[in-house]
């Protein structure tokens, strides 16, 4: 029994040296919490002036970047703006939402003309009589918005303006000057507001900035009240406030006239003090309890042994030996750190990706110039080439958007390891839909070809492959990247199937002759007349003419098409309607849909014009006919003279209306009848002689020379062109 007491009391002695040393460390705890809270304050200031110094920068990149747009600097010098030229101001508002969705601190962009008096914004264009809008949005005084547009000087300064309601707005402004200084055309700026969002939820009571002058820009009361008595000289410290002690540091931003802070009170790490000390004690009376009773049990399982090897020693027989406790629960316990580990690593290394895709898409959308991140994988100097890559399909459901993004960086992963970068320098990233791929050196067509080929099969979808000419410094990516992004905007828009394949973008966005503009002009103002005379059948005619004419010709860029159905748009929308109804019908996916939503505007715009009743009375007349044709085309009789005797009509009178109400001839339209019915009869395999029989032709050669003149081949060449080939 002396082993025994042994045992117990070398087991007592190593349970209280943790208890012994815990009592020690609650003296030093006052100590270290409020040093805690001063580390936590510097690093909570820390990351609030990194936060928003960084987004003051880049607000100043992007604003930069922004005043020396050419659209800008033209309408700056305006000293009055033209129908087109307003046309032009709109669309900066897809500029400036563009820059105001790169940070979640950017409130508004906008640009304000000095000459004209016009001020654009991120969400729509205002008129120098109503530029007071905009105030009145971020409701803040008018006086103090326009002071702060008005302030001169030649580099980038920032400003604060105090809303109405104790909010505060960050103002990053840039004005543009003429070429000799002398006068400011435009001053480009960008609004940042802070909220309690952009900082982290337990940091958000205490943090806040201020002006130079002690003006709160962003805080709680307990700011509001330090602010209103005087922000203190030095950088940290102790103070009072409401009869509570704050603990408070300070920092002035080195890239404007904000100082940054941050409010911590006192006694709330007091009471945590406290409420650890009482945590501590209890814990040490049950550690005490707990250790006393764990050196009980383990002096006995540890005196078992001795027992055992005394009474072996005695020659007694021994009990039988009891199994040693496994130490695979600590293995396991490792194993799963080591593979949580594996995996944050790999969900750091997937975010890092992320973030530089993303910068490398705005560079090349030309939302910033900073090309450093495009230099670790190309080589400035040598050629290099831009491809896009596009693959036809549905498109994913809202469900299934990830899992299609899934697919397309898996078999971009396979382009890059078999065919395009497995010797070569490049990166390739998604923008906007398209796969994009930046090749250090020649591309030929095969190589493109043989891309396309691995992404469509990947895709199970016929993908195309459009690359650009050869670049030679990083500063042409963006340049590149827009010439494959509008050949492929321009097939999408006319419809055009390309095969699968490399295509050069260069060669898709060769134009013919183009359309005369004055012509447009001169059918624009007699649907404009049309519209204004209350003339519905006449507008429906000048419509008709502009698409034919104006915007279904495929020889004309994608640019000049929608500035056209802008500009009819303009005329047949509402007084009331906005900017965004004109940009949504000019932005759609193609040219029929365009067309179609031009149609169903017009349609809407004539339930407001006073109905002719000679109208009415030709459309039953249309509709009568066509109802007769489509009832006895299959006659070898039947012709204009039938109809003219059916409807008790003189010859020339029905041929007259009814051309002037459907557009053709009452000849064209039997004709129209019977040519459908004989290419649904050749479809079938049914013989010329017999499709003309059925289809109510008296002699085979009058439906071929019908074919030739409506259809420009023969009933024999349709046919062996499969039919529906040649319809379409």
């Amino acid at each position: 029994m002396k082993i025994y007491h042994r045992l117990l009391a070398s087991y007592l002695i190593v349970c209280m040296i943790p208890l012994l040393l815990s009592t020690a460390t609650i003296i030093q705890l006052e100590g270290s919490i409020l040093q805690n809270m001063r580390q936590k304050q510097e690093d909570a200031i820390d990351s609030i002036h990194l936060r928003i110094d960084q987004d003051l920068s880049d607000a100043a990149s992007t604003i930069t970047l922004l005043s020396e747009e050419i659209l800008i600097s033209s309408l700056a010098e305006k000293p009055a703006l033209n129908a087109a030229e307003l046309h032009q101001l709109c669309r900066l508002t897809d500029l400036f939402t563009a820059a105001v969705n790169q940070q979640d601190s950017y409130f508004r962009s906008f640009c304000y003309f000095y000459r004209s008096g016009y001020l654009v914004s991120n969400r729509r264009t205002y008129h120098p009589s109503q530029n007071d809008l905009f105030a009145w949005e971020l409701d803040v005084p008018v006086e103090d918005l326009d002071a702060a547009l008005k302030e001169s000087g030649v580099s980038l300064r920032v400003s604060t303006v105090m809303g109405k309601d104790g909010q505060g707005y960050i103002l990053v402004l840039k004005n543009v000057y003429d070429s000799h200084y002398r006068e400011s055309l435009s001053c480009v700026g960008m609004v940042l507001r802070l909220s309690d969002g952009m900082f982290p939820q337990q940091e958000s009571g205490g943090v806040f900035v201020a002006r130079e002058d002690g003006g709160l820009v962003f805080g709680g009361p307990e700011a509001r009240q330090l602010c209103q008595a005087g922000l203190p000289q030095e950088d940290r410290g102790q103070l009072v406030l409401n009869g509570e002690g704050y603990l408070y540091s300070l920092y002035t931003s080195r890239l404007s006239g904000l100082r940054y802070g941050y409010l911590f009170r006192r006694d709330k790490g007091s009471g945590e003090l406290r409420r650890a000390v009482v945590q501590l004690g209890v814990q040490l009376a049950a550690y005490l309890l707990f250790g006393v009773g764990a050196a009980v049990v383990l002096s006995r399982r540890t005196w078992s042994p001795f027992r055992s090897v005394l009474l072996i020693m005695d020659k007694q027989n021994a009990k039988p030996e009891r199994g040693a406790r496994s130490l695979r629960s600590l293995a396991d316990g490792l194993t799963d750190f080591a593979r949580e580990k594996e995996t944050l690593e790999a969900q750091l290394r997937q975010r890092d990706k992320q973030m530089q895709d993303a910068w490398l898409a705005r560079y090349l959308q030309g939302l910033t110039n900073d090309s450093r991140a495009l230099s670790q994988y190309l080589e400035d100097g040598q050629p290099y080439r831009v491809l896009a890559f596009s693959a036809e399909g549905p498109r994913p459901e809202a469900g299934a958007y990830a899992a299609q993004m899934a697919a397309l960086y898996q078999a971009m992963g396979e382009i890059l390891e078999e065919s395009l970068l497995e010797k070569r320098a490049g990166v390739g990233l998604v923008v906007n839909g398209l796969l994009a791929v930046l090749v250090q050196g020649e591309v030929s067509q095969e190589e493109g070809a043989r891309a396309a080929a691995l992404l469509g099969q990947a895709l199970s979808a016929p993908a195309v492959c459009y690359i650009s000419e050869a670049c030679t410094r990083l500063s042409d990516a963006p340049a590149g990247w827009d010439l494959v992004s509008r050949a492929w905007r321009s097939d999408a828009f006319w419809q055009t199937r390309r095969e699968p394949g490399t295509w050069f973008a260069s060669q898709t966005l060769q134009y013919g002759e183009k359309g005369s503009y004055e012509e447009f002009l001169r059918r624009q103002k007699l649907l404009a007349g049309s519209l204004t005379g209350g003339s519905g059948k006449k507008a429906q005619k000048c419509l008709e003419e502009i698409i034919r004419l104006d915007l279904s010709e495929r020889g004309l860029p994608l640019e000049v098409v929608q500035h056209r159905c802008a500009a009819v748009a303009e005329l047949l929308l509402p007084p009331q309607s906005t900017y965004r109804d004109m940009v949504g019908l000019t932005r759609r996916a193609n040219v029929e849909e365009m067309e179609q939503a031009l149609w169903e505007l017009f349609r809407q715009r004539c339930q407001d014009l006073p109905k002719d009743p000679g109208e009415d009375r030709n459309a039953q007349l249309v509709q009568s006919v066509q109802a007769y044709i489509q009832e006895n085309f299959r006659s070898p009789a039947m012709g204009v003279g039938t109809v003219a005797e059916h409807l008790g009509m003189p010859l020339s009178t029905l041929s007259h209306r009814y051309k002037a109400a459907a557009g053709q001839g009452v000849l064209d339209t039997l004709h129209s009848c019977r040519l459908k019915e004989a290419k649904r009869l050749l479809a079938q395999g049914i013989t010329v002689r017999e499709a003309a029989e059925l289809a109510g032709y008296a002699e085979p050669r009058a439906m071929i020379r019908a074919f030739k003149r409506y259809e420009g081949v023969t009933p024999a060449q349709y046919k062996q062109d499969g039919g529906a080939e040649t319809e379409v």
